[in-house]
């Protein structure tokens, strides 16, 4: 685990409209941009898996990250082309969360990061995060954590 005075590695995404989100940078494997018509469903799956792609000769299950959140879906946002995909590695396990648009790396201090405000927040979302950081617009971002993630798909009857 990192020491609170150190600073951590995120990397920034939308994770909807009126969302910014970070994950750390320590399970990141790359970020791809996936055309949504080189995805292919596979059927009975639950709603938060949208299907496979192939990423270097391998197969990499894709997940909505926003759904499986319990938030708006990729496609209600009307995204038609592609979206962007955060490879991510926790254990034995890799996934592509998919997300409307990855922003960039920052460096923040542990010690820096505040609760996670819960009012209003989907059970699954609340469960997932970590904290916030306030930034200087006034915005704040969402800190979400990769193993509780991986964790929510556990829980989804598929075995990504």
């Amino acid at each position: 685990m990192v020491s609170p005075k150190q600073t951590h590695q995120f990397l920034i995404f939308q994770l909807a409209i009126d969302i910014q989100a970070m994950l750390s940078t320590e399970c990141l494997g790359e970020v791809l941009k996936c055309e949504v018509s080189q995805i292919v469903p596979i059927l009975d799956m639950p709603k938060p898996v949208m299907g496979v792609s192939s990423n270097r000769g391998e197969v990499l299950w894709l997940v909505d990250l926003s759904l499986l959140l319990e938030l708006t879906p990729l496609y209600a946002l009307g995204i038609r082309q592609y979206y962007d995909v955060m490879v991510m590695h926790y254990k034995d396990r890799v996934a592509g969360f998919a997300v409307p648009k990855v922003g960039q790396l920052v460096n923040y201090r542990v010690a820096n990061m505040q609760p996670p405000i819960l009012e209003n927040l989907p059970g699954s979302f609340g469960r997932c995060l970590d904290g916030l950081y306030r930034r200087s617009q006034g915005k704040d971002t969402l800190v979400l954590n990769t193993a509780k993630l991986f964790d929510l798909l556990k829980k989804i009857p598929s075995n990504v």
